[in-house]
């Protein structure tokens, strides 16, 4: 290997490795352009099943959510739920 080859591979993988982990990010963090806004009209139903907003935080299920004014979630409890 040659010194051209060492330096290279030096700066390479290093680099590599810092855009690989950048991309790395978890899927439920909070979205800072996502707000509770309550509304007022809710009727929710009482049936269990979680779902994850985009803010971070565990609703009780879809309908509590858009309630609360978020309309981004997935299914299931966030995982580090506020």
């Amino acid at each position: 290997m040659t010194v051209r080859e060492f330096l290279r591979t030096r700066f390479t993988m290093p680099v590599l490795l810092a855009a690989m982990l950048s991309g790395c990010h978890r899927d439920n963090a909070p979205n800072p352009g996502c707000r509770e806004q309550p509304r007022n009209d809710s009727g929710c139903y009482a049936a269990y099943d979680p779902v994850c907003g985009c803010n971070g935080k565990t609703y009780s299920n879809d309908c509590e959510a858009l309630a609360h004014g978020i309309s981004s979630y997935q299914r299931g409890k966030c995982p580090d739920s506020r």
